[in-house]
This record gives structure tokens, sequence and C-alpha cells, in this order.
């Protein structure tokens, strides 16, 4: 029997909690993976020793840590963690990715879910995006990229200027396709056929299909269209969609059995 894969999810950011938290409660095995250089600050450790400097919690950890998660934490460090090459695949076919926190052996993981988090500091943003793999576009709803395999991005909002949210909204989005991400995992949502995928994404299928690109304009309207209120972003509508979206995948994963589309490669550690 398919066992089902092991996840780690990369980011600082509020979005990279809410993404662990959805996988876990969704049942899948999924820890999150700081990446390196996150703001330090001094901690005085006692009247007759010096400060230290230790990394300050990100958002990402203190919300796992308010729900009990604090064991789905690993920090990486300079050293350690996910390069470019580790996401290309060996031969042909899927393999796991190795990855080591700061003073850890390396663990491997089935996929890789890339988190997205609006950022103020530029050497933050550069670090985040140094420490996890590139993602080939185009990407399915945000999440599923047509090229990359076994890598997801969460927290982006397809269509919109920067693909980032704020505020309360940046949980809804990281909550609900974090979830998206675990039926997928779990067999139970299956993606339609790659024409969709990329109509959806608003680029051309190969050979005539009008409808196609009728369907990715409707996607747009529906997304940043009437439904956005100004000032933010079409997160609303985007909700309905990927709703909609799940009830069909569900109806395919459903007529094909419930196949496990990413089954874990990891017999040992």
């Amino acid at each position: 029997m398919a066992q089902l894969p092991r996840v780690a999810v990369l980011g600082r950011g509020p979005t990279a909690g809410v993404t662990v938290f959805a996988l876990v409660d969704s049942g899948l095995d999924a820890r999150l993976f700081v990446p390196a250089a996150a703001p330090a600050r001094p901690v005085v450790t006692g009247a007759e020793r010096p400060a230290t400097v230790t990394a300050a919690p990100t958002p990402a950890e203190d919300y796992l840590r308010e729900r009990g998660l604090a064991d789905r934490i690993t920090r990486l460090d300079g050293d350690s963690g996910i390069r470019p090459d580790d996401t290309r695949p060996v031969d042909t076919g899927r393999r796991p990715f190795d990855l080591r926190g700061s003073d850890q052996q390396v663990t491997r993981w089935d996929v890789v879910v890339v988190t997205e988090d609006p950022v103020e500091d530029q050497a933050e943003d550069q670090a985040d995006r140094a420490a996890g793999p590139s993602i080939g576009s185009p990407l399915f709803g945000g999440v599923f990229s047509l090229d990359t395999d076994g890598v997801y991005r969460c927290g982006r909002l397809p269509g919109s200027v920067d693909g980032s949210v704020d505020g309360a909204d940046t949980v809804r989005l990281a909550d609900a396709q974090g979830r998206w991400i675990s039926e997928y995992l779990r067999g139970r949502y299956l993606l339609p056929p790659r024409s969709v995928m990329l109509a959806a994404a608003g680029l051309p299928a190969a050979g005539p299909a009008s409808w196609l690109r009728s369907h990715a304009d409707r996607l747009r309207a529906s997304w940043h269209g009437r439904h956005r209120r100004p000032g933010r972003p079409a997160v609303q509508g985007y909700l309905r969609w990927l709703g909609a979206e799940l009830r069909r995948g569900r109806a395919r994963a459903a007529e094909g059995g419930y196949p496990i589309p990413v089954p874990s490669l990891i017999t040992a550690e």
C-alpha cells in the first residue's frame, strides 16, 4: 500500500506556520524549516556570563508553538538546507529532497512547499529566496507548478501584482491552499488535465482551444473583477473558485479510485 508523502515547508512568516498546521491537521507528516539569517537579538544568560546572541523567534515558529507544534520546527543554518541542484531529479523520475538543520543529520522529505509572505527587510527576502528551490512557471491556482515536480507554493494569489496578500487574508489564503495541497497529497483530490491547468494559468494550450482561453478569462474576472473591494486582494473570489475546483477534483479522485499521486519514496531515515 502506498504511503503518504512527508512534507517539508520552508518559510519564516505567518504563511509558513499556517501551512504546516493545515498539513498536520489533515493527517500529513509535515515540518517547518526556517531559512538561515533570521534576525538576531542579544539575550542575557546570567550575571556571571556575557550576553549571547540568539535568533529571534519567527512568526511561523510562534504560530506553531502557540498550537503545540514546537516539535515540528527545524532551523536551517548558512551551511545547510536545500540547494538548487537538490531540486533536480536523478536520472529519471522523482526522488526525495535532503534537508539538514543546524548541527543535525540530513533528513529526507518527499515534497517541499515554499511559502511567501510580504517582507520589509530586503536581506530577509534574499535569504528566503536563496534557501528555497525555484519553482517553475506556470502555476495552477498559484500552487501547483506544471514544470517542477514535488515542489509547491503557498501564499500566492494568482494574477495579483506581486502574488502576495496582507493581514487576515494571508491566513485565509495559506490555510485554504495548505488544505488543497493536503487533499492532493492524500489522494482525495486529482488535478485536472494539463490543458485546463495551462488555461487557468493564462497560457494557451496546444491546438485550437478557444473555450480554454474563455475559461482563463472567467477565472481572472472572478478573482480580480467585480468581486474585488478597493484596496484588498481578490481573496474571496479566489476562495470561491478553489471551493468549486476542490469539488471537481474530488469527483475525479473518486472516479479514479483515490490513487495517491505522490507516494512516499522514503523507506528509512
